[in-house]
């Protein structure tokens, strides 16, 4: 009876009707608009109106401050206004709530930019959990003094692909040598030769003109001309003709040229959502983007639960519907261990590859993994055999040793100066661009971009489809190997130098909007980033809402991992072994353990944090980790 009751709902979730409603949204987060419809995955909205707060306030559209007195003038972008949650969650928007998620927090693609209409349409993505009704509010509950609404439509269906074709048809006539004249039988009472009359506009002025020519024949006096004509003059030539002209103009033999430009605009639609729920870690520093942001629940004070230890150096772990990957050593191997227990799902399998350190991603019911020599590989993730396998070559320019990343069916590698994508049904290379010297940039991508950062302040922007260069920010004039990740947050790139500057870029068109202090990757959440400042600390938050510092956590002045932010707290690491966790809102220590190895003292994706489905991974050293010492890395889970 399971049997058929699990068969039942998963042809109930194949056979969802397609949703399409508007909603009108209060300016009250405490009593959100609700959906009638529920949806998952990728959705389509557009949202637009403006909210009027407190007098003396900048008026509010749905993404930005706007000028109370003309909304079609910004003020500044808001991106923690609009609030969203799912109906199983409450109905609790406003700003601290736990079920309150930023809307602009799940936006595919870039902040959008600011329209004097305050309307915007923008692509959500939901993440894979099960279809729900959902909540569209404001992050305002003290709502006494607003006033206001937005009208959003929602739609499950993405907007149709069109084709539209302009053709314009240009036709010039030029006469050879009168532009315009008209054939006049008999009344020039007939012309010499092969001639024929004609009347030019806009005189009417008469002439006998050859017809194979169309040049005029000429005189000098009447007594040249037949019976009935005369020799006339229209001022630059002569000839024999009638001194009337009873015939409306057309014209002479003329040569005609017809131009037909025809101009096609074709409007094409993202892919869909990669096939792994919110709740999952796909790529270094958990998403695409490596915002280092998990939206799952962990107890306030997390339990050990299981320890893996593969023999050698681990790499970043990945973890994906109720199972974490990693790679283990000698030789390099793809693990699926239980999420809850540690224990191998299926047979650990040989990465191919010449090096002991292969990096992996996840998209779409596969598990991608890049050694260092440029060897690629796709395996099922439920069964764990290897789809296909290709090498890139590297020209004798690098290696591969930053994390890959997969979406929308393609994987991102950048390695051996160059960035490339493959098809990741079979690993045939649909495009590969140049960048710059470096091997250390994992790509982060969104469905208008891809991002890679190497040395010398070095980022470029490239389209995810066609390898299209979109811009390149080149800020000190110099070249170096190496490179290291950004991050894509709201807008903007994140993007770290080991020498020179750390830069904030639009990440629209790559223009400079500021710096930031840094040594691992920052992580990002609900309005705010979380940056480790040098390679021990202290790690400092930053609300960009406020643009104020509320909070800076020291820890035992040892901080070394990258941070991440699992909902409402920052989890960072130490090189002394200690695993912290802080609130996002205050940095408050909540909770600490002592893992007895060093977290995340390396630069590389080989020793730091990640949170998925409903477990916390450490990777933890004996030895300071790097692609050419000799390590030992321990996968420690708390639940």
């Amino acid at each position: 009876m399971a049997r058929v009751a699990a068969t039942l709902f998963v042809a109930a979730m194949l056979c969802r009707a397609a949703y399409a409603e508007t909603i009108t949204v209060p300016p009250c987060g405490s009593s959100p608009a609700a959906t009638t419809g529920t949806y998952s995955g990728v959705v389509y909205v557009t949202v637009g109106g403006v909210i009027v707060n407190t007098p003396g306030n900048p008026s509010t559209d749905p993404f930005y401050d706007v000028n109370a007195n003309d909304p079609s003038m910004e003020v500044q972008p808001n991106p923690g206004w609009l609030r969203y949650d799912r109906a199983s969650e409450g109905n609790d928007l406003c700003d601290g709530s736990a079920s309150s998620h930023l809307v602009s927090g799940i936006i595919v693609g870039t902040y959008p930019t600011f329209t004097g209409s305050n309307s915007y349409s923008v692509t959500l993505d939901l993440g894979g959990a099960p279809a729900e009704a959902l909540h569209f509010g404001i992050a305002d509950c003290g709502c006494g003094d607003n006033s206001g609404q937005y009208t959003l439509a929602i739609s499950d269906t993405p907007p149709t692909t069109s084709t539209s074709t302009t053709t314009t048809t240009t036709t010039s006539t030029t006469s050879t040598t009168f532009p315009t004249c008209d054939q006049l039988d008999g009344h020039c009472g007939g012309c010499l030769g092969d001639g024929i009359c004609v009347a030019h506009q806009p005189d009417n002025s008469l002439d006998c003109v050859d017809t194979s020519t169309c040049q005029p024949m000429s005189c000098s006096s009447d007594a040249e001309c037949p019976l009935s004509q005369a020799c006339f003059s229209d001022g630059s030539h002569t000839a024999c003709c009638a001194s009337a002209c009873p015939c409306p103009p057309s014209g002479c033999p003329t040569t005609t040229t017809t131009t037909t430009t025809t101009e096609t605009t074709t409007t094409i639609t993202a892919p869909g959502t990669p096939l792994a729920d919110a709740r999952a870690a796909v790529a270094y520093q958990i998403d695409t983007a490596h915002t280092g942001y998990s939206p799952i629940h962990l107890r306030r004070h997390p339990k050990y639960r299981w320890a893996f230890n593969a023999g050698g150096l681990i790499t970043y772990p990945l973890i994906v519907h109720g199972t974490v990957f990693v790679t283990g050593v000698v030789p390099a191997k793809l693990h699926a261990l239980n999420e809850r227990t540690g224990r191998d799902r299926w047979a650990p399998v040989q990465i191919p590859g010449t090096y002991t350190s292969p990096q992996i991603a996840y998209d779409r019911g596969q598990v991608f993994s890049l050694d260092p020599d440029g060897s690629v590989a796709a395996f099922d993730a439920t069964a764990g055999t290897m789809s296909w396998t290709t090498v890139l070559t590297s020209d004798g320019a690098g290696l591969f040793f930053a994390a890959p990343t997969a979406k929308y069916g393609i994987l991102f590698i950048s390695g051996a100066g160059k960035v490339w994508a493959l098809a990741e049904t079979d690993g045939s290379l649909l495009w590969t661009a140049p960048g710059g010297v470096g091997d250390d940039s994992s790509p982060a991508v969104s469905s208008d971009g891809v991002y890679v950062s190497y040395a010398c302040e070095n980022v470029y922007r490239y389209s995810p489809f066609s390898g299209t260069l979109l811009w390149n920010y080149h800020g000190v004039n110099c070249y170096g190997g190496g490179g290291l990740t950004p991050v894509l947050y709201n807008g903007r790139v994140y993007a770290r130098d080991d020498v020179y500057s750390n830069v904030i870029l639009d990440a629209t068109n790559g223009a400079r909007v500021g710096g930031f202090e840094a040594g691992p990757p920052p992580a990002f959440a609900d309005g705010h980033g979380f940056f480790l400042r040098d390679v021990t600390g202290p790690l400092q938050a930053e609300d960009f809402m406020t643009n104020s510092f509320p909070w800076i956590f020291v820890g035992d002045n040892y901080l070394g991992s990258p941070p991440i932010v699992v909902r409402r707290n920052v989890f960072i690491g130490s090189q002394m072994g200690m695993l912290y966790a802080v609130t996002a809102k205050s940095g408050q220590e909540v909770w600490s353990t002592n893992v007895s190895a060093d977290i995340g003292s390396s630069q590389l994706a080989v020793t730091s944090l990640t949170a998925g489905g409903h477990t916390l991974v450490v990777g933890a050293s004996t030895a300071q980790c790097c692609t050419s010492c000799q390590c030992s890395t321990t996968l420690v889970a708390y639940r």
